[in-house]
Formats: C-alpha cells, structure tokens, sequence
C-alpha cells in the first residue's frame, strides 16, 4: 500500500480544507430548499460532495464493515429521537481512514471521517460516541466564520478545489496546509457542540464522565508527539480548555452520572486497528507514539503474539535493551503462535546487525516459507543473498 499520504501528509491537507469548507455556511440551512442559500454556498456544497466522493473512493478510505459498521451503529443511536436532525435530510455516514495520526473531521454534507490513529487513542465507546457527536453537531448546527471571512473561506474553497485532481507534490500540500489553517471554529461553536454532544450521549444512555476522558487522551497524546499546536486542535480551542469546558458541563448538568461504557466490546472492534497504527509507527520511527500504543496493547490483551513481537521490534529498531532481551522478545511471540512468520524478519535483522550472517539467513529463509506472498519478498531475499555473500550491507 501507498504510504504517501502518511509520509507527505497528502490526506491530512484534504482533511483541513474540508474542515475549513464546513465553516463557510452562514447559518442557512442547507439541508433542505432554503431560499436563503446563496448561490456560492450552494455550489460549494456540490464541491463538497465531490470532495467527500474521491476521500471515500482513496485506498486509504476502508470499505469494509469491519472498520465502519461498528461506529454507524453508535452513530444510530445518537441520531434517535433527535428533532433537530429529523428535521433535516442530512445522511450522515461515518468511514475510518486508515491514518497514524490523530484526527477526525465532518464534511457539510454529513460525512464523517475518522483516522485509525484517534480510534487506537479511544479506549471506550463512550468515548467515540462524544466524538462523534461533537462532529456531528458542527454539521448540523452549521457553524460558521463572521461574513467576511465566510466569503473568504467559499472563494478560497472553489480555488483550492480545483487542484485537487492535480499530482500532489510539496509546493501544493504545503499551501493548501497553509491556507487550511486560517479558518476555523470558535471557541464559541465548540462549546455549543461539546454542549450538544453531551446532551445527545446522556440521552443514548452513555457515561458522560468516562466519555469526557476523550479529551485528556488528546492532549497525552500531544504532549507524547511533543506538539506546541497540533493540526487537529489547530481549528479547535487549544484542548486544555476543552477539557476545561468538560469539567464543567459535567459539574453543572451532569454530576454523577452514569452510563454505557463498553469498553470490552470497543477493545474487540479497534484490536487490528492498534495493531496496524504501531506497525505504521515503528515504520514511521516514531518510537514513543508506538511504545505507547504498544503498552496500550499490552495491557488490553496481556502477552499476546502481537505484543511480544512488537516490543521486540522496539526494542532492536531503538537498540533500547540487549540482544539477548530483544530476542528473547521475538522468541516469546513464536511460542504463542509458531506460524507468526513477522518474528523471523526481525530476527532475522538483529542477528545480520550482529554481523551473524548463517543465523539470519535461515530466520529470512522462515520468513519467507512461511509468507510466501511476501511484499517484501525481493527486499529479503536480497538480504539473503547478502549473507550468502558473507558479506554485510
């Protein structure tokens, strides 16, 4: 699969150009015939649907149910009973990208978007369903900018649209990021969407106080990415004050109560998620992102072949412990699951670092009778030629 979305940070600039579209909406409703809508709010709405169609059609949007079924359901049940969206013909829809970094977004048109790196952070859903909550009301309030910068946002939007089928290369994605940052919500708007989303997770029957524990999950995560004002929060009140905001909605309306948490069943839904996101961030080398997930890992399901594997891979890509140890590692993965053909690439690695060419060409060799399809089929079997050469890259 192509990573260039990850590394170049392609999607994440389509991600906040469609944020900054939803701000452009000078509170018409645009869900249903409104003569009020003007004629460029009408025609950035067909943009945005036409955005929302190449995001959902990109390989990095999952199609399967498996990602996506289980955060619509959530979604469903917010939506019951609620008037405000009964009297709309919004469709929401929420798809997963698969993306490491923290991040969710809603589209005017009632598309929401969640990258695999915010659903390894979540440890509940009590906790996705506020997020989706919150997103779903920035649609459905249509929160906007004062009308000067609304005007700015639409005529930027129709320009920036354009290049969208364009190659990507940097010049691009590093305007457009900076053009994306400009705008965004109000602390105002995001306290009247916080308020709603609390509304609508209490009346679903979810635990507000577990819920709200999102929020302290995001600015962990900062603090671990040693981010001053990361993307995500740059169109949102620095989180510190989110959090804030929390504390007190939950003080004044809601002080003691309780609810749906489902932490088990959400663990069970996001356990492949995590998987992947620790993969993408040890091949990313963005080590303490994947110790933390794999510490997350660790504690969710106890020593598991996953984990072992990937403390492993740690450990030898960080050089944090002894050969021995890092070993030892990898060996204990296989003595869960000896077909884990993973464990043998690493292996593999840490003995050709040690200069141990017989020792790592029979661990490649595993590798590859046991992955016969291998993607990086050509990669290993180069570093088996290597020690057959007895000689090190």
């Amino acid at each position: 699969m192509n990573y260039k979305i990850i590394s170049k940070s392609i999607f994440i600039t389509l991600v906040l150009i469609s944020f900054t579209a939803c701000n452009s909406y000078k509170n018409a409703n645009m869900y249903k015939s409104n003569p009020e809508a003007t004629k460029d709010e009408n025609n950035l709405l067909a943009k945005v649907d036409r955005l929302s169609k190449k995001i959902d059609e990109h390989e990095n949007t999952q199609k399967e149910d498996k990602y996506n079924k289980y955060p619509n359901e959530i979604l469903q049940r917010l939506l019951k009973d609620d008037k405000l969206i009964s009297n709309s013909n919004i469709n929401f829809d929420i798809k997963v990208i698969k993306n490491p970094s923290v991040n969710a977004f809603a589209l005017p048109n009632g598309k929401i978007y969640i990258h695999t790196g915010l659903l390894s952070l979540i440890e509940n859903e009590a906790q996705l369903a506020l997020l989706i909550a919150h997103e779903m009301n920035h649609v459905l309030y249509k929160h906007s900018l004062k009308q000067q910068a609304n005007a700015k946002a639409i005529a930027t939007f129709g320009q920036l649209f354009s290049v969208l089928s364009s190659p990507f290369d940097g010049g691009i994605i590093g305007a457009l990021i900076q053009v994306s940052s400009i705008y965004g919500y109000s602390q105002q708007h995001e306290k009247e969407s916080d308020e709603k989303g609390y509304q609508q997770i209490v009346q679903a029957g979810y635990d507000p106080q577990e819920a709200s524990k999102l929020f302290n999950l995001m600015l962990e995560n900062i603090k671990l990415n040693k981010i001053s004002q990361p993307y995500f929060f740059s169109t949102h009140p620095k989180v510190e004050e989110r959090i804030e905001s929390s504390k007190s909605l939950i003080e004044k309306y809601y002080q003691g109560k309780t609810g749906i948490v489902k932490d088990k069943i959400y663990q069970a839904y996001s356990k492949n998620i995590l998987i992947n996101d620790i993969e993408l961030n040890l091949k990313l080398r963005k080590f303490e992102v994947a110790n933390y997930l794999i510490k997350k890992l660790h504690k969710r399901y106890e020593s598991s072949t996953h984990s072992n594997y990937f403390q492993a891979e740690y450990m030898r890509l960080t050089k944090d412990n002894s050969f021995e140890n890092t070993l030892q590692k990898y060996n204990e993965a296989l003595e869960i699951d000896t077909s884990y053909y993973k464990a043998y690439r690493g292996i593999g690695y840490l003995y050709f670092e040690l200069d141990k060419k017989e020792e790592a060409k029979d661990a490649f060799k595993k590798y590859l009778s046991l992955n016969e399809n291998a993607k990086d089929k050509n990669y290993i079997q180069y570093y088996i030629n290597q020690c057959e050469k007895g000689k090190k890259q």
